[in-house]
């Protein structure tokens, strides 16, 4: 019997602050699917960083965990976004590699 689907995790520390980003290593059909519905790349990429991650470490200033939003990923420094983008790209360019 073949397992179905099970999703492997991987943690990346941020370039800019350090945190660290838990995010899925695989790209899942429904996610890449999901990602023709977005017109702008800017967007796409948004959905898919959204998606791709699982957890981060970041809190607020009274030590609370800062939600996994849309907006908050949007408040992430460009090195820190641009890292998560490129990273999370890597998975499923090497998905193609594989065939």
């Amino acid at each position: 019997m073949t397992k179905f689907n099970e999703i492997k995790t991987k943690e990346l520390k941020l370039p800019d602050t350090g945190a660290i980003v838990v995010v899925k290593d695989t790209l899942t059909f429904g996610t890449s699917l999901e990602m023709f519905d977005y017109k702008s790349e800017k967007d796409a990429q948004l959905f898919l960083v959204k998606e791709m991650i699982v957890s981060w470490d970041f809190v607020d200033k009274d030590d609370k965990p800062v939600p996994l939003t849309t907006e908050n990923i949007k408040l992430l420094s460009p090195a820190d976004g641009q890292f998560l983008v490129t990273e999370i790209t890597k998975f499923f360019t090497a998905d193609k590699k594989k065939d």
